[in-house]
């Protein structure tokens, strides 16, 4: 879960200080259906970039495409707090530190 986190937190420091522009750069760059929230393949999307900036550099692990998506499973189940495959923008603002 450390993993997700991390990686969600490196798409949230790559956008605009404030939590709420962090969260809709987030929603801006992954919700490819445009329904403001993330289903699985879209954190799919997202840990895949975060593992792929990873593996540019050699000193940092490097996850392959079972691995990120056996995390994008563990972390839906756990950060989808209404249970609907979706991680909404409340959901993505309750992980916001």
């Amino acid at each position: 879960m450390t993993i997700v986190l991390a990686a969600i937190a490196i798409a949230l420091a790559a956008q605009p200080s404030d939590a709420e522009a962090q969260v809709n750069g987030v929603l801006n760059l992954f919700d490819g259906n445009g329904d403001r929230a993330l289903d699985g393949e879209e954190l799919f999307a997202l840990l895949s970039f975060t593992a792929t900036l990873n593996n540019e550099n050699p000193d940092n692990a490097t996850m392959d495409e079972a691995e990120v998506r056996a995390t994008a499973r563990t972390a839906m189940s756990v950060l989808d707090k209404d249970g609907n495959g979706k991680l909404d923008r409340d959901e993505l603002m309750a992980m916001h530190p």
